[in-house]
């Protein structure tokens, strides 16, 4: 299966879960064959499993667009501007001790509201350094096994350049952001 710019985002940010909150990372065990189960999934009525609604985790929805190339590369074809959309459900978690610096910990009481608000900001730090984000996440890459064998095809491989975060809604109006 052709690994999508989103495939390589959404793994990137959950890899970063692992230390920056490993309260929602460790809520959701490794699969039968061992990896991780990546709770992003893709916009679309029946696409979340039910055992997630069942057990109530926190999970993020995804979408994406391709935007209209404008500017010098208006009409340079390899070059893509992609834009993805992320809704985040909270749910109840665990309590398990995290990384200093962050609310996800034993002591913080849960709160479904301040939850996604952190996981919002969470993901807006991790990605929102544009240059640097897009040179961790092509390093990242690097690493996923099946992405980065010799035989993947390099037509199907990208290098990210720039990623940028904004906020698409008003959190006071939403109940899950």
């Amino acid at each position: 299966m052709p690994f999508q710019p989103e495939n390589i985002v959404n793994r990137y940010v959950w890899e970063q879960f692992k230390t920056k909150a490993p309260s929602f990372y460790n809520a959701y065990p490794k699969t039968v064959n061992g990896e991780d189960l990546i709770p992003f999934f893709p916009a679309g009525v029946g696409n979340i499993p039910p055992e997630i609604i069942e057990e109530d985790l926190p999970y993020i929805v995804f979408d994406k667009f391709t935007r209209v190339r404008t500017g010098k590369y208006k009409y340079f074809y390899p070059i893509k501007s992609e834009q993805m959309r992320y809704t985040i459900y909270g749910g109840t978690l665990p309590q398990y001790p995290d990384a200093d610096g962050y609310r996800f910990s034993p002591n913080y009481s849960f709160d479904r509201y301040g939850f996604t608000i952190d996981l919002t900001s969470m993901i807006t730090k991790i990605l929102d350094r544009e240059d640097h984000a897009a040179e961790d996440i092509n390093e990242f890459a690097g690493t996923i096994s099946s992405y980065s064998n010799e035989n993947y095809p390099e037509d199907f491989k990208y290098t990210f350049h720039c990623i940028n975060v904004f906020q698409s809604g008003y959190a006071e109006s939403q109940q899950d952001v």
